[in-house]
């Protein structure tokens, strides 16, 4: 989870920088209806010219608040937050824990694996057995004769062969 999360702050690059040229903008726009108020009144400008300039910079800064809270939004949604990883990976030993006891319990497992939405594929690859392993919880691949892999999930396993 925590490479996913990595994977997804490097995707995401481009949107935070984005982000910060959207926030730029508004206090830039902020500052120039700062500055027609000042203009207003000192009484300087016809105060029509004054409403329309406003009105235009009240529109933009919407416009610019309303992609900032789309932007923010679509970067919050796509990002794990360490605490989704924390309790992601408690839900994960719990489960180890729940399929250890079930061992025995044909039916109950086969209800952890199709609540995990779990798949597995064996394949050969340069001539050792491998078995790659997806879930909600991320992925994992195994090799045969290992007992390691990097799906929290998958963590638990053993190969007896």
């Amino acid at each position: 989870m925590r490479h996913k999360q990595a994977n997804r702050e490097k995707a995401n690059k481009p949107l935070r920088t984005k982000l910060a040229a959207i926030d730029d903008l508004i206090t830039e726009t902020t500052n120039q209806l700062e500055r027609l108020l000042d203009l207003y009144l000192s009484g300087e400008f016809d105060k029509t010219i004054l409403a329309e300039r406003k009105t235009r910079l009240e529109t933009t800064i919407a416009n610019l608040e309303s992609q900032r809270a789309t932007i923010a939004e679509q970067i919050e949604a796509e990002t794990p937050t360490d605490q989704e990883i924390e309790t992601l990976v408690e839900h994960a030993r719990k489960l180890a824990k729940g399929i250890e006891v079930a061992s025995g319990d044909f039916e109950a497992k086969r209800r952890i694996v199709e609540m995990l939405n779990l798949e597995a594929k064996f394949s050969v690859e340069d001539g050792e057995q491998v078995c790659r392993v997806d879930c909600i919880l991320g992925n994992g691949r195994l090799q045969r004769g290992h007992t390691t892999s990097k799906c929290a999930a998958c963590q638990h396993w053993t190969d007896k062969t």
